[in-house]
């Protein structure tokens, strides 16, 4: 699942995408079957970045749900309008990027004003 938010540069003009959505999705797969999945995603201020929540909920054929829950911290870089994934908490309880040369997933986000 690919989500992508466009966040204003200034932390207080992020309460436009500040709330809880909720819909459907469906999802194609290699042999072009399709399957519906219900998602839920929350997008919450946190410190000076933003937190991204969300559910994805499987129905099986039988009608058994199976759901997956994610969430990641995205907090400021050195460099304007960018936001890294904060998600291993360093010796002192603070979040820290991921390392994807060492293996961790790459996330990110980037802010953009409109006029």
């Amino acid at each position: 699942m690919l989500l992508a938010v466009s966040l204003p540069v200034k932390s207080a003009e992020f309460s436009p995408f500040l709330g809880s959505f909720a819909g459907q999705a469906r999802v194609v797969g290699v042999d072009q079957s399709t399957a519906p999945r219900e998602v839920e995603v929350e997008i919450e201020k946190h410190k000076k970045g933003f937190t991204v929540s969300w559910a994805t909920i499987k129905t099986s054929a039988s009608g058994k749900k199976k759901k997956k829950e994610y969430s990641i911290d995205f907090v400021p870089t050195d460099r304007e309008g960018i936001y890294a994934a904060g998600q291993k908490v360093n010796v002192f309880g603070g979040r820290k990027p991921l390392d994807p040369l060492k293996g961790d997933p790459y996330l990110w986000a980037r802010s953009v004003t409109t006029n």
